[in-house]
């Protein structure tokens, strides 16, 4: 399913205030996309899955100095999702995820596009490149 297939009934409201469940929330991918593609035609992740564990990991660098000693800076964050649930064969994402471009695929080769969205009418959407 597309991202625009899902979101033609919704619209997200800035002003919205309350609680947003779980199924409020909407992780899309920028897979098999063709030149010119925009964030509406990003593949929804949901069939088949029943949970999305995202992960927030420091990058960080240790560096050695003479009298202060060891010193660690952060240099980055690298965004990480741990998805479970059933195989469906047959779903655009799944197909994708246990494609041979992504098992043997390195560095940016195997990185896409993903924004993580409200879909009912709770705030402004949030995209992580």
């Amino acid at each position: 399913m597309k991202l625009s297939e899902l979101m033609k009934d919704y619209t997200p409201s800035p002003t919205f205030e309350g609680f947003a469940t779980n199924d409020d929330f909407v992780l899309a991918v920028g897979i098999n996309l063709e030149e010119g593609a925009t964030e509406n035609d990003y593949t929804v992740v949901q069939l088949g899955i029943s949970g999305l564990d995202p992960q927030m990991n420091p990058v960080t660098k240790d560096s050695q100095y003479i009298r202060t000693g060891l010193s660690t800076t952060k240099t980055g964050t690298q965004r990480t999702f741990a998805i479970s649930g059933d195989r469906y064969i047959g779903d655009p994402f799944q197909d994708y995820c246990f494609s041979l471009r992504v098992a043997h695929g390195t560095g940016q080769t195997v990185i896409v596009p993903l924004p993580l969205l409200r879909v009912l009418p709770t705030a402004r959407s949030r995209r992580w490149p």
